[in-house]
């Protein structure tokens, strides 16, 4: 099954995993959602792994890395690292804290 969601693709691959593309065709005119679709989309990712599916995103994006609960972080066709976090709740300062310390630890 694959459905499209203003500009993200996302596929089911059985019961419990969906991947997340963000589309980045000449299709589209802008290189990124605008912040109330991009939440949209967020909160609907969220929701689907609150009840259960695993949800493999990948992205160069705060912002929607912070959702994860499990963070794989990738360089030159290997992993790098690894941050494992609780299930995302917003406004959670000390979570960010930790996901941009773990990245400046990666070097990005």
């Amino acid at each position: 099954m694959i459905v499209e969601l203003q500009q993200w693709k996302c596929i089911k691959l059985d019961e419990n995993v969906v991947v997340a593309k963000y589309a980045t065709t000449t299709q589209y005119k802008s290189g990124a959602l605008n912040s109330t679709n991009g939440d949209v989309v967020l909160d609907a990712l969220t929701d689907v792994n609150t009840n259960g599916q695993s949800v493999v995103m990948v992205t160069h994006e705060i912002k929607s890395a912070l959702r994860g609960n499990r963070i794989i972080y990738l360089r030159d066709g290997g992993i790098q690292g690894e941050l494992k976090l609780e299930p995302f709740t917003t406004n959670d300062a000390e979570r960010r804290d930790k996901v941009k310390t773990f990245l400046a630890d990666m070097g990005w």
